[in-house]
């Protein structure tokens, strides 16, 4: 069966997937749940990521995201990867522990945002009993549920685990408070109802909106082989915050620094620039931006240098 294509454009939001190979469980206990939760956080800092909503069951996962520089199968791709590593490495396992390529599908924000976070805070205590969807539990149990984003944004919890990006948060309401009931009087809402299948709302298995957001999409892919500069929600600011950063680089004495800038927040490949930055091939670029990492690990002043060029990575909302 041919893969389905994915629409990677700047600013695009998601509905991301995964499960355990064969359905197998992945995580086992608290400090599997705290390794994904690591290496999730790590990724969404890398790759420039908002997190939305996000949920761990035992054998699969789901995320709300979206990506301001258009990167998701990159940030996927080091997501899994460094997870799986690292989780073989602790449990002295080989082998994949995915199943397969994890599902995306592009979200029209405006019209679904709020359907989607549902969907995915709810999965805890959602099942599917003789073919018939159905809730086995409800606020107490979701209260008791710590791998979700749901006690984040109900309000319950002091110290969120991710940082959750404040983009759609507006379609609960217009200030914090104000939010937090217009989420929660969504849920109890939802829990009265037959729980909602998002695979309802999901258009040719890869868009959920509006017909006019999906002809859009569709457009979108049937360029997808031309490379020009594509734009969808959000660009004109990472625009803003690419030629920040360029400007700033060319200040920059340290190659090392240059090329963990380009690579891990422009997003650019090694292969791409490896001549151009004087290294005999892509994979010297990776490594040095690599043993920069390590070094900032020692060296304050470094770490100081890396996140300023962090914090001007940042899409405003």
């Amino acid at each position: 069966m041919a893969r389905k294509p994915r629409l990677e454009v700047e600013g695009a939001s998601y509905h991301i997937m995964a499960r355990g190979n064969e359905r197998a469980r992945i995580f086992h206990g608290t400090a599997d749940y705290s390794l994904f939760i690591e290496t999730l956080r790590e990724s969404l800092e890398r790759f420039g990521v908002g997190l939305h909503a996000w949920v761990l069951m035992p054998n699969h996962f789901h995320l709300a995201a979206t990506t301001p520089r258009g990167n998701l199968s990159r940030w996927m791709a080091w997501l899994q990867t460094t997870f799986t590593v690292r989780y073989n490495r602790k449990r002295g396992r080989a082998g994949h522990l995915f199943q397969g390529r994890y599902r995306a599908e592009l979200v029209d924000s405006d019209a679904y945002a709020t359907t989607l976070v549902r969907y995915i805070h709810l999965n805890p205590i959602r099942r599917k009993v003789g073919g018939r969807r159905e809730f086995v539990g409800g606020m107490q149990e979701l209260k008791a549920y710590a791998w979700s984003g749901h006690l984040d944004l109900a309000g319950i919890r002091a110290k969120p685990p991710l940082p959750l990006d404040k983009g759609w948060q507006h379609y609960w309401g217009r200030s914090g408070k104000e939010t937090t009931r217009g989420y929660l009087r969504g849920m109890k809402l939802a829990l009265g109802f037959e729980p909602e299948s998002w695979n309802d709302v999901v258009q040719r298995g890869l868009v959920a909106g509006r017909p006019e957001f999906v002809d859009q999409a569709s457009a979108h892919l049937k360029k997808q082989k031309n490379r020009d500069a594509q734009t969808w929600r959000r660009p004109l600011e990472w625009q803003k915050v690419r030629k920040k950063l360029e400007t700033a680089l060319q200040k920059e004495k340290s190659p090392a620094l240059k090329a963990w800038v380009r690579t891990r927040i422009l997003g650019e490949k090694g292969v791409e620039i490896a001549r151009e930055m004087g290294y005999a091939d892509g994979s010297g670029v990776c490594q040095a931006a690599r043993r920069l990492e390590v070094r900032s690990k020692q060296d304050k002043g470094l770490t100081k240098q890396m996140n300023a060029y962090r914090q001007l990575s940042i899409v405003k909302n």
